[in-house]
C-alpha cells in the first residue's frame, strides 16, 4: 500500500511538474515581451538604401524602433517610429523619422557610440556661444544625461524641423561640426515626417560596420536646457527608476541610463529585428514574442490533461 501510494504520488509530481513547467515557460514568454532588452537592427542588403526625399516607406528600410513617453506631444516617443538603413554606393547611413503628433517639436538628439573612446555622459562637454543644437547635445545648464555603463558617445546629430547636424565629440570636450546631415520633410500624405543621411565614414565606420544609439529630445536655451521625457533606447523601467525624474513634461534634473539601455544598427549579416522591449519595439516583432508561449501551451495542455494516473 506505501508503494502505491508513493508511486500515485511521484505520478503526480511528474504530471504537476509538467503543467508547472508549461506556466513557467508561459510566463518567461511574458515577461521576455516586457522586459527584453535593447533593439537590433540589421541590414543585410548594402547594395540598396532608402531614399532621402522626406517620405518614409518601411520596404526602403531594414528596421525600426519605437520609444517611450510622449510629453512632446510623441515625436519620439511611444507611437513614433525611427526607420534605420545602409548601404548604397557610397554607404550611406539613412535615418527616417516619423512622429506620431504634428512633427519635430524641440530637437532630437541622437547619441552615437561608434569608435573606441568616447563620452559616458554628457557632464564634460561644452557648447559654443548661443549655438542651440551644441547647447543641446551638451546639456548646458543642467538636464544632463548619464549613459549607460557600456556605451561611450563619440558623435551625436542634433536635429529640428528646419535643419540637422552631425556632430563629432572632441577630445578637448568641444563639439565639431562635422556637416549638414540632408534634412528633408514629407509633403502631402507624408507631411510631418523627415528623413536625413550621411556617411558610415562619417562616423568611422567602414562598410559592414556596426553602432550603439539612443535619442533624446530637448528643448534648449543658451544657459538651460529642458529635457522631455521622450526617449528611444531606453526602457520604462529606466524612466522609473527611484533615482530618476518622472515626470510628463520637461525636466532640467539629470537622467541616469542603465545597463543596456541604447539600440544597436549592424550594416551587414542576415537580418535580425531583437526583442525590443517597451522602448522599442515594432508590433509585428511584439506579437510574435507573444505567440510562441500561446501555441506551446495550446500543443501540450491536452496531451498532459490526456495522460492518466
Amino acid at each position: 500500500m506505501g508503494f502505491r501510494s508513493k508511486r500515485r504520488f511521484g505520478v503526480l509530481l511528474g504530471k504537476g511538474s509538467g503543467i508547472f513547467l508549461l506556466v513557467m515557460l508561459l510566463f518567461a514568454g511574458l515577461v521576455g515581451a516586457v522586459l527584453a532588452q535593447r533593439a537590433v537592427i540589421t541590414d543585410e542588403d548594402l547594395e540598396n538604401t532608402a531614399t532621402n526625399d522626406g517620405e518614409v516607406f518601411p520596404a526602403e528600410y531594414s528596421g525600426h524602433t519605437v520609444g517611450i513617453n510622449g510629453s512632446a506631444g510623441d515625436v519620439i516617443g511611444q507611437n513614433s517610429k525611427i526607420y534605420v538603413d545602409a548601404g548604397g554606393d557610397e554607404d550611406a547611413l539613412h535615418f527616417g523619422f516619423v512622429p506620431a503628433g504634428s512633427g519635430i517639436i524641440g530637437y532630437v538628439i541622437i547619441y552615437i557610440d561608434s569608435v573606441d573612446g568616447g563620452f559616458n555622459s554628457t557632464v564634460p562637454l561644452t557648447a559654443d556661444g548661443s549655438n542651440l543644437h551644441e547647447h543641446g547635445i551638451a546639456a548646458t545648464g543642467g538636464s544632463d544625461l548619464y549613459f549607460a555603463p557600456n556605451f561611450y558617445a563619440d558623435y551625436a546629430v542634433s536635429l529640428t524641423s528646419q535643419a540637422g547636424h552631425l556632430y563629432e565629440l572632441a577630445d578637448d570636450n568641444s563639439l565639431n561640426n562635422l556637416k549638414s546631415v540632408n534634412l528633408q520633410e514629407g509633403q502631402s500624405d507624408h507631411e510631418g515626417e523627415y528623413e536625413i543621411d550621411f556617411l558610415m565614414s562619417d562616423i568611422g565606420l567602414t562598410e559592414g560596420g556596426a553602432f550603439k544609439y539612443v535619442v533624446t529630445l530637448v528643448y534648449p536655451q543658451t544657459n538651460l536646457v529642458y529635457r522631455y521625457n521622450e526617449f528611444q533606447g531606453v526602457s520604462l523601467d529606466t524612466f522609473n527608476y527611484d533615482g530618476n525624474w518622472k515626470g510628463d513634461t520637461t525636466t532640467t534634473e539629470s537622467f541616469n541610463l542603465m545597463d543596456d539601455d541604447y539600440n544597436l544598427f549592424s550594416a551587414g549579416g542576415p537580418t535580425h529585428v531583437g526583442s525590443l522591449a517597451a522602448r522599442a519595439r515594432s508590433v509585428e516583432s511584439g506579437v510574435v514574442v507573444l505567440l510562441w508561449p500561446l501555441l506551446l501551451a495550446l500543443l501540450t495542455v491536452p496531451f498532459l490533461l490526456r495522460r492518466r494516473w
